[in-house]
């Protein structure tokens, strides 16, 4: 292992372990079943991996080791992850996050909460995955931790977004907003600015929308973010069309268009034309 051969490494620790077994040597079996899993999860063979740890974490928990249950449930919780096998993940990083935080874990604990909110957004369990990023957010409140807090923030947002509370996703993307803004966050700031606007948009708050949009594209035009920018000024032209102003939501849709095309952005490009053409517009060139 410490000249990186995972490859021999792993044939002396499937001897080890066939030898550990001969000898009845429960402890050294279990210790060579989960470096054998390591090995694998280095050299991708995920299934391998679980097959391995499984065992083991039958017997750490018959040992009552309470850090080798949690390094075992984080290996799990990772092989889960690349097999995808989401429910496995909610049932082993629940566990993992309770014993991490017994132990005061707080770096396993936020890579627990990122599995554990990932899969629930993969089950559409909303309400699960906005439970599990409100414990982390004051988690990184208690510690201290601002951008880690700004991160949770910004992924609560969506998550309400996802579910159709939008006044609740509005509040979470302020109080990310405010944490990128003070962090130099710039991509972010740009990118927060304009999802206010897509949630003011769903309340049907579509004049204080607009002015998000503008901020966003002014943001996204000053940091050379073409895809925001593009994406920003649709959703202006889309809030000019909730206001019968389809002028200017022409030409606003030809300005995203000019950007998104300059970009190389084909799939926006296409998005685009489709929304002109859906406003009577089936030429951008004439139309211009």
């Amino acid at each position: 292992l410490e000249i990186t051969a995972a490859g021999e490494a792993e044939s002396y620790f499937v001897e080890a372990l066939d030898m550990a077994r001969e000898l009845g040597d429960v402890e050294a079996e279990y210790g060579y079943l989960g470096n054998l899993a390591l090995i694998y999860g280095w050299q991708e063979k995920h299934q391998q991996a679980l097959d391995a740890l499984l065992p083991v974490l039958d017997h750490v928990h018959e040992t009552g080791n309470v850090a080798l249950q949690l390094r075992t449930l984080q290996a799990l919780v990772d092989a889960c992850l690349k097999l995808e096998r989401s429910e496995d993940v909610v049932q082993f990083a629940g566990e993992a996050i309770r014993l991490a935080n017994q132990l005061g874990r707080f770096d396993q604990l936020f890579d627990l909460y990122q599995a554990e909110i990932l899969v629930n957004y993969r089950l559409d369990r909303f309400a699960d995955a906005e439970r599990s990023t409100n414990e982390a957010i004051a988690l990184a409140r208690g510690l201290g931790d601002d951008a880690k807090e700004t991160d949770l923030l910004l992924s609560l947002g969506e998550s309400y977004m996802l579910s159709g509370q939008y006044e609740d996703a509005f509040s979470a993307y302020t109080g990310a907003l405010n944490g990128a803004a003070e962090q130099g966050r710039e991509w972010d700031e740009a990118y927060l600015t304009g999802r206010m606007g897509v949630a003011l948009a769903e309340l049907e708050r579509v004049d204080e929308a607009m002015g998000y949009h503008r901020r966003a594209i002014e943001l996204a035009r000053a940091r050379q973010i073409p895809a925001l920018e593009g994406e920003q000024l649709t959703m202006l032209a889309f809030a000019y069309l909730q206001l019968d102003d389809r002028r200017r939501a022409r030409y606003t849709l030809l300005e995203a268009l000019e950007v998104l095309t300059a970009a190389g952005l084909d799939e926006d490009v296409a998005n685009a034309r489709k929304l002109l053409a859906e406003i009577g517009v089936s030429d951008p060139a004439v139309a211009a």
